[in-house]
């Protein structure tokens, strides 16, 4: 680097008060460089994107904790629900739910033994009719084949 310009650079940084440069930034007037309306427009824009903020979390707790759950039977009608993969995890316990609702369940899986138990709790618990239909879907075939 050329010795001149270093020396100007350190000159030009010894001028500098901080103290004064920070006052000036503190007493800003938007209002004046803006205008008063681009002020308020910029405000009104401020508090709506703090009210979106706030109001986030306040429509996650209501929807998950305090609104009444969807009644099935009056939006899509109909008295079955079928369910894949009723034998085991996720789709055991969407029997158990369907059946305390009400409806009665057609059980796709492809073990007989766990759907049958899925389906005698079903039954006995919530007094439903269940059909257990063997299906394999990675062969895309039923145990007859079909």
């Amino acid at each position: 680097m050329d010795s001149g310009k270093f020396l100007e650079n350190i000159k030009f940084w010894e001028n500098i008060d901080l103290a004064d440069s920070w006052a000036k930034v503190k007493n800003f007037d938007t209002a004046g460089l803006l205008g008063d309306k681009v002020s308020s427009a910029f405000a009104i824009l401020g508090l709506v994107t703090a009210a979106q903020v706030a109001w986030t979390p306040i429509r996650g707790f209501y929807r998950h904790f305090l609104r009444r759950a969807n009644d099935l039977k009056y939006k899509y009608g109909g008295e079955w629900a079928i369910v894949t993969g009723a034998s085991d995890g996720i789709g055991e316990a969407m029997c158990y739910e369907l059946a305390a609702k009400g409806y009665n369940i057609i059980l796709m899986a492809r073990t007989v033994d766990k759907m049958e138990k899925v389906a005698k709790v079903c039954e006995d618990t919530n007094k439903v009719k269940t059909k257990i239909v063997p299906f394999d879907f990675v062969t895309l075939s039923n145990a007859e084949g079909v």
